[in-house]
């Protein structure tokens, strides 16, 4: 789900217990929450064009 949410693709998220399915929701809230103060979207892991 937190790259199809890095990549702006919709996502679905199936889980069977609560605690799992509960981190998964902080850690797609932590994601939007970097994402939309910038920090996820800088360009480390990609190469400057040539």
């Amino acid at each position: 789900c937190v790259a199809a949410l890095q990549s702006g693709r919709r996502y679905i998220g199936i889980e069977l217990l609560e605690q799992y399915h509960r981190a998964g929701q902080q850690r797609l809230a932590a994601v939007q929450r970097a994402m939309q103060q910038g920090a996820a979207n800088d360009d480390w892991f990609m190469p400057e064009a040539a």
